[in-house]
């Protein structure tokens, strides 16, 4: 007799898991990613689900393009527990979940137009890129250091006339929850840029970086340097990633 109704409680808490609404992470996510993030036209439970991204400047959300789907999976890439997530931006699935040791996320590659930064805010808002993303990454374990890249091609901007200015390289590394380096280069292009940094936790970004237009000072991008810096010995002196997380 106690063992069925062991049965039928441990049943229903499991139907009970199993069906909670996927709107219920909302809150979570948003809190995660410092209101950064969150699920819109959020359908089915938080195991087997869909919504669309938004994304949030402070001000207003902006959702983007694409739906999201979920689903369970167990004992995949050294998690426990986890879910396969795909995306019309993703090239493959990706994977997140529990690890014996904290949690994980699987490694990926993703491509969107560069548009979509603006929804981040400041600086982005004001640069107002275009062209495209992509961006790669490797397995990130909670504790373990990891790489992260992105290639930003053809790119533009509502400051320059100049289009398009060229192709740059953003490179991460570090650790999950600890000091990370990063730096960006010029792959091609007439806007030549060469920034490294590092971040730490609690403490403000320390970056540090140069800026200069490949064909001379009467450069037709000599407008957007502007923007982006202030004039230093014949460069200019990146300032407008001080302006990122406001």
């Amino acid at each position: 007799m106690v063992r069925g109704w062991l049965i039928f409680i441990l049943a229903n808490v499991l139907i009970f898991l199993f069906l909670i609404p996927a709107y219920d992470f909302r809150p979570d996510l948003h809190t995660l990613s410092k209101n950064r993030l969150t699920l819109l036209n959020i359908h089915g439970s938080i195991w087997y689900g869909s919504a669309s991204l938004g994304i949030s400047d402070g001000r207003r959300t902006y959702a983007l393009p694409g739906e999201i789907n979920w689903y369970p999976m167990l004992f995949l890439d050294g998690m426990i527990i986890g879910f396969s997530v795909s995306h019309p931006n993703l090239e493959d699935n990706i994977y997140f979940g529990l690890r014996p040791i904290g949690f994980g996320l699987g490694s990926g590659k993703a491509s969107f137009p560069a548009t979509w930064l603006t929804a981040l805010g400041a600086p982005f808002n004001s640069i107002r890129p275009e062209g495209q993303i992509e961006l790669n990454w490797g397995r990130i374990v909670s504790g373990e250091p990891f790489k992260a890249e992105l290639i930003w091609t053809d790119a533009q901007s509502v400051l320059s006339q100049v289009r398009p200015l060229g192709d740059y390289k953003l490179e991460v590394s570090g650790v999950t929850k600890g000091p990370m380096n990063f730096k960006i280069s010029t792959l091609k292009g007439k806007l030549q840029i060469d920034v490294s940094g590092e971040t730490k936790p609690g403490e403000k970004p320390n970056i540090k970086g140069y800026a200069s237009a490949s064909d001379g000072v009467d450069s037709p991008i000599k407008g957007i340097l502007g923007h982006i810096g202030r004039p230093k010995d014949g460069k200019y002196e990146i300032t407008i990633f001080n302006e990122v997380g406001r």
